[in-house]
C-alpha cells in the first residue's frame, strides 16, 4: 500500500494519471454513455493538456532554482556541468 501511495504522489505518476484517464473517457464515451459531446471531449483534452504542460514546467522552474543554488563560484558552476544527468528511478512491477 506504501508503493501505491509513493506512486500516486509522484508528479511523474499523476502526470500519467491524467492522460491515462482521459484517454479513457475519450474512447470509453460512447460505450459507457457518459454523454460527452466532442467538444467536451475537446475541453477534456485540453485541461489535461494544460495541467501535463504546467506540472513539467513548474518542475523545470524547481530544477532550475535547485541547480543555480548550488552555483556561487566559477568552480561551482563547472562542477555542476560536469555531474552527469540523473537517471530515471526504475519501475518495481
Amino acid at each position: 500500500m506504501n508503493d501505491l501511495m509513493a506512486a500516486v504522489t509522484s508528479s511523474t505518476s499523476r502526470r500519467a494519471l491524467v492522460a491515462i484517464g482521459t484517454a479513457l473517457t475519450v474512447i470509453l464515451n460512447k460505450k459507457l454513455n457518459l454523454g460527452l459531446e466532442p467538444q467536451d471531449t475537446l475541453e477534456l483534452i485540453g485541461l489535461a493538456i494544460a495541467y501535463i504542460t504546467g506540472s513539467n514546467l513548474k518542475e523545470a522552474h524547481i530544477a532550475g532554482k535547485e541547480a543555480a543554488a548550488k552555483v556561487v563560484t566559477i568552480g561551482d558552476a563547472k562542477a555542476v556541468f560536469a555531474e552527469p544527468a540523473p537517471a530515471a528511478p526504475e519501475v518495481k512491477p
